[in-house]
């Protein structure tokens, strides 16, 4: 179900009402398929703001997937998914702990601009601590000067 989440974000085509309600059905059981992965999460995450689908069942599947693999993320698909977070309002504790490590752990890896869309996300929501948003600023000014004097 996660490529035809995808097929259909890529297409900007949102199913009928009827369609949408049998979609969210069948992905509900997402969580427990040994294959879910990282990507299949952020997929998901994306096409259900590309689509402005808001159904419960399918943030739980991503917040519940945070929440177990959270620790695993990679740069890419953490920053998907805080906005995820942010965007939908996610209150899952752990979930935001998860991010919040590991964007402490993965965060570098993002270029400027996603490192700010990183921030945005954690300011939005309303999460983070001192550590987190200085860690983030720290990255920050990190990008900034290598795009000033470059590499090191």
């Amino acid at each position: 179900t996660t490529s035809i989440w995808s097929a259909l974000a890529i297409l900007k085509w949102r199913p009928e009402d009827q369609q949408l309600e049998v979609l969210c059905e069948e992905s509900r059981q997402l969580r427990l398929d040994h294959t879910f992965n990282q990507d299949m999460a952020a997929e998901i995450a994306r096409a259900l703001m590309v689509l402005d689908v808001k159904d419960p069942r399918l943030e739980y599947q991503v917040a519940d997937y945070v929440a177990r693999r959270g620790l695993l993320l990679r740069s890419d698909t953490l920053l998907i998914l805080a906005e995820f977070f942010a965007a939908r309002q996610v209150s899952h504790d752990l979930a935001w702990k998860r991010l919040g490590v590991r964007v402490q752990q993965r965060g570098i890896d993002l270029s400027l601009q996603d490192i700010e869309r990183l921030v945005g996300a954690f300011r939005r929501a309303g999460r983070g601590n001192q550590r987190i948003h200085g860690m983030l600023s720290l990255f920050l000014r990190i990008r900034e000067d290598q795009a000033k004097y470059g590499a090191a």
